[in-house]
């Protein structure tokens, strides 16, 4: 009697994305429920407004070429969060970047001397930063069948890594409760 229509499931929101009485849509839902309703509004001409996006790259390189007597590993990860508020609220956008690695020496055939390491660096403000740096590192001796590993972990000692992002209108906190620097003697035999 009001003209009003009502409609239900996700069906229904894909149709609507096609409708003649407005341009502009505005994304706020969060992985595949909100793709299809964005595609079709695209197919319709609609301009998109995205209130939150992600993007990431990233990359690794592994050395094989003196592989008997040092190998490296690497790998970094970068992606950036942004929100879009459109002239309500200013705009956020705030990195991520991670790196982690290990280079292993082999001064005789049977010897392993090898450091692992991962740093992170999120972005809270845009000038506030968190820097973590995680270091693990040991040496492995192989006899035949016999292997003995003496494995230093955390040693840069940090027990708990937590943080809290205030982002616009969102919060989110990281907690961890790391053990506290040590060391592990192995000692293997295989039959």
């Amino acid at each position: 009697p009001l003209g009003i229509e009502t409609a239900a499931g996700t069906a229904a929101i894909a149709d609507a994305m096609e409708r003649d009485d407005f341009d502009t849509v505005v994304t706020a839902t969060v992985g595949y429920s909100g793709l299809l309703p964005t595609i079709r509004a695209i197919r319709a001409g609609k301009e998109i407004r995205n209130r939150s996006s992600f993007y990431s790259a990233g990359g690794k390189i592994e050395t094989t070429q003196f592989s008997d007597i040092l190998t490296v590993y690497g790998e970094v990860s970068w992606s950036r969060t942004t929100q879009s508020f459109h002239g309500m609220m200013p705009d956020v956008s705030l990195d991520d970047l991670s790196f982690n690695g290990k280079i292993s020496v082999f001064p005789l055939p049977i010897l392993e001397i090898y450091g692992k390491a991962d740093l992170r660096r999120s972005q809270f403000t845009d000038d506030s930063y968190k820097t973590n740096l995680f270091v693990d590192a040991g040496v492995r001796l192989k006899l035949r069948k016999f292997e003995i590993e003496l494995t230093g972990t955390n040693l840069t000692n940090i027990r708990d890594y937590s943080y809290t992002i205030y982002n616009s209108l969102d919060l989110i906190t990281y907690s961890y409760t790391l053990r506290p620097i040590q060391a592990m003697l192995t000692a293997r035999y295989s039959f």
